[in-house]
């Protein structure tokens, strides 16, 4: 256990003593209690920080659910004009065939390219049979 000396007469003391116990002289105790800081940098930044994910979490949840919600939206007004809606999966062929089929015929590249066969495969029925005439 710690004990106190008595500055006046000597006599030790034990430490939760007020007084001195032969000459009555009070103790002062030195008191190390310090006041509590009411500003602190670490809790200011602490608060800061949670506040700035707060912030960003539900401000950013909420950007991204309407984000969702505007593409839900935008599908189902597509669905809304989509002709294909209702018909088989043998009705949507045939109707895209019909499409690229006529995107096909009204090719200038393509008709040209269709010409220039026709042209070679005439040329070639000519030497095949002008090869088996000489035979």
């Amino acid at each position: 256990m710690s004990s106190i000396k008595c500055k006046n007469c000597g006599l030790t003391n034990f430490q939760y003593d007020d007084a001195c116990r032969r000459c009555g002289e009070l103790f002062l105790k030195k008191s190390k209690v310090r006041r509590p800081r009411r500003f602190s940098f670490g809790s200011l930044l602490i608060v800061a920080f949670a506040g700035g994910f707060a912030y960003y979490a539900y401000y950013g949840l909420q950007k991204s659910a309407d984000d969702v919600y505007a593409g839900e939206m935008m599908r189902i007004e597509q669905q809304k004009q989509d002709r294909t809606v209702g018909l088989s999966r043998s009705e949507i062929e045939k109707q895209r065939t019909g499409t690229f089929a006529t995107a096909i015929k009204n090719s200038n590249g393509l008709a040209a390219h269709d010409e220039r066969m026709a042209e070679t495969q005439k040329a070639m029925q000519a030497a095949t049979n002008a090869q088996q005439g000489k035979q």
